[in-house]
């Protein structure tokens, strides 16, 4: 199997930065679409720090920034952020790259020279070093975050925002339209505007832990359209989820364990519809997934879960990685 489509957990690599985000017990956050690869901006510059407090800040008040100079291959340095956020009585470090485009959780490794950059960075580190959050570029305090960010509400946390925050009512991209005639397996009435489509392999033991994420989400209302595809070697079982169209098998399919999965692929019926025909929606389904990889080579290792859906903020197709993960979803369909 192709190492393209083995990866479930995620590993961002940033083109023009010699690291690579890997993520220790937590996936990356979220890949912003909109990033231009090719802007260079340095750490001192107010107005990206104040944007990029205002994203961070939908998981917790952001509290102290330090930054951290990457040696680069070439006679020049890149820049990592770290954020202390609070939550509550909760503390943790999220990392970012200087335009704020990728957020991680977890170790940062230099492909130079294969160092940790960021073991040392720690909370009780930030708490110590990291540069106070309402100091400006020139040292000088009283900056109006709540001008920038939203008002804090009585938990001490800014006012939620996320990708899927109120219903679509407006036109949708064309793009959306070719990703909701996909085969797929749906959960919930939402609208094309309101359903976060996910590519997954019945085999993929991150798609596993992305359903069972998601079980009290579906249960508050919101809408998941359940992309199946071969890309882990689950093409049989992707077939019976398509052709049963049953949430009793998709349910059964996606809790049955891993080490499971083979013995009760081979209990599988007989499908109704013709196996090739269904075989081939599985491809389709695949091959779309890796044709949006193709247009973002910055994901160094590309696979499944992946999650498509219109961000309501701006109204642009959004693709999310590290799906499964909690503080992923709460970014995509609030707390």
């Amino acid at each position: 199997m192709k190492k393209s489509l083995i990866a479930c957990s995620v590993i961002f690599s940033i083109s023009f930065v010699p690291y690579m985000a890997k993520a220790s017990g937590a996936a990356p956050l979220v890949l912003n679409n909109e990033l231009n690869l090719e802007q260079q901006v340095q750490t001192n510059n107010r107005d990206i720090i104040l944007k990029g407090a205002k994203l961070i800040s939908k998981f917790g008040v952001v509290e102290k920034i330090y930054s951290i100079s990457v040696p680069n291959e070439l006679p020049s340095k890149e820049i990592i952020i770290a954020w202390l956020v609070s939550n509550g009585t909760n503390k943790k470090v999220i990392f970012s790259n200087v335009g704020t485009g990728y957020l991680w959780i977890g170790d940062t490794w230099s492909s130079l020279n294969g160092q940790n950059i960021t073991a040392s960075i720690t909370v009780d580190f930030m708490e110590k070093n990291g540069l106070p959050f309402s100091q400006n570029d020139e040292g000088e305090t009283g900056i109006n975050l709540n001008a920038v960010m939203g008002s804090p509400n009585k938990n001490n946390t800014t006012s939620a925002s996320y990708i899927l925050k109120g219903s679509w009512t407006k036109a949708v991209p064309d793009i959306m339209k070719t990703l909701d005639s996909l085969a797929s397996f749906k959960e919930g009435p939402g609208s094309i505007g309101d359903t976060v489509y996910i590519f997954i392999d019945p085999k993929c033991p991150w798609c596993h832990k992305a359903y069972k994420n998601t079980r009290n989400i579906v249960a508050k209302g919101f809408t998941i359209k359940w992309i199946p595809t071969n890309l882990r070697g689950g093409q049989r079982l992707s077939s019976a989820i398509l052709d049963s169209e049953n949430s009793k098998v998709f349910s059964l399919i996606m809790s049955t364990p891993i080490s499971e999965l083979d013995n009760l692929e081979s209990k599988m019926p007989n499908t109704t519809t013709p196996i090739e025909a269904l075989y081939k929606k599985i491809d389709d389904n695949g091959q779309f997934l890796m044709n949006i990889f193709r247009e973002h080579p910055e994901i160094e290792l590309q696979g499944v879960p992946a999650a498509l859906m219109l961000d309501h903020t701006t109204g642009r197709p959004r693709l999310v990685m590290g799906i499964s993960e909690q503080e992923v979803l709460e970014n995509v369909f609030g707390k």
